[in-house]
């Protein structure tokens, strides 16, 4: 008997076209010889039939091509808990960890975990202008539980951090005010199956103008880092730092862990509990270097299993 698989895309977040790329990625590359496959999209108005449909349904299996917002934060997860559906990726805690990155940023640093400094704002308070001249500029802004590195921009000055924090207001409560490291941006793609975590792969991102945003995420070249340019304690330090985060955060499955690297200094900036798989993702192109294909990443993300 063929396994049941629902892939869950969709939602009301500012991803829902990372999403919908996901899923058709995913949609296009699982084995109908091996799965009854069904999509379940949850709707920009999030009407409740979706939920109906799960449940009529009764998968084996939920494969969440969802990204930001109730798919990422822990509120689908909780729902699935619920009904008793298993779900790739991690569970309701490490979700709503790495959904909010001042608690990530907060637990990295009781863990001795290197993070820039930062300043959480949920408006302009008289003390603002001096609280963030402490962190100096320049600083990187972006929503505290946004994802896909929308609304991410550097500052320079406080006449740019007020005007960019308007903007940032206006979708998401609470923004993150982050001291700017200029330094190499990677991503870490973590990978936990029977329980242990290790790298899987680190991607380089290639960024225009230093700023890890949405167009260096999605658009920019991705590739894998060159390793013969780095030191070998570099090497196992990137690796060391990406699975104790991953463990600290709780996560489970597949993760990216984002950081900046200077000189010998590295910097864990946020995590991706939901990594996509569009074709120009990190995760699809870390698999395209390992000659993984994704078919066969997602039995092992099914089974629980190692890939390759």
């Amino acid at each position: 008997m063929k396994t049941k698989v629902c892939v869950i895309y969709g939602g009301n977040s500012a991803e829902r076209a990372v999403s919908e790329s996901t899923a058709e990625n995913i949609l296009k590359s699982l084995d109908r010889e091996k799965y009854d496959v069904r999509a379940v999209e949850i709707p920009g108005d999030l009407g409740g039939d979706w939920v109906l449909r799960l449940i009529s349904e009764k998968p084996d299996i939920a494969l969440l091509a969802l990204h930001g917002g109730i798919g990422e934060n822990g509120a689908v997860q909780g729902l699935l808990k619920c009904l008793n559906i298993p779900f790739t990726g991690s569970d309701i805690l490490g979700s709503a960890l790495g959904m909010n990155k001042y608690y990530t940023k907060t637990l990295l640093t009781c863990a001795h975990i290197p993070t820039p400094d930062s300043l959480l704002i949920t408006g302009f308070s008289p003390d603002l202008e001096e609280r963030l001249s402490m962190l100096g500029y320049p600083l990187i802004l972006k929503p505290n539980c946004g994802g896909a590195n929308i609304g991410v921009k550097k500052c320079l000055d406080f006449k740019e951090v007020k005007e960019q924090a308007e903007v940032i207001f206006k979708d998401w409560k609470e923004c993150l005010c982050e001291k700017f490291i200029d330094g190499k941006e990677i991503s870490c793609v973590v990978r936990e199956t029977k329980g242990k975590a290790e790298v899987l792969s680190v991607m380089d991102i290639n960024s225009e103008g230093n700023v890890y945003d949405y167009k260096a995420k999605y658009i920019s070249e991705i590739s894998v880092v060159n390793t013969s340019a780095l030191p070998k304690f570099m090497w196992a330090m990137i690796e060391k730092i990406a699975v104790k985060t991953f463990e600290t955060l709780k996560l489970r499955g597949l993760s990216c862990v984002d950081m900046i690297v200077k000189e010998e200094q590295i910097y864990v900036i946020e995590v991706n509990t939901l990594p996509g798989f569009a074709p120009n993702s990190i995760v699809t192109n870390a698999l395209k270097s390992l000659n993984i294909s994704l078919s066969d990443f997602l039995d092992s993300l099914i089974l629980n299993e190692p890939a390759g």
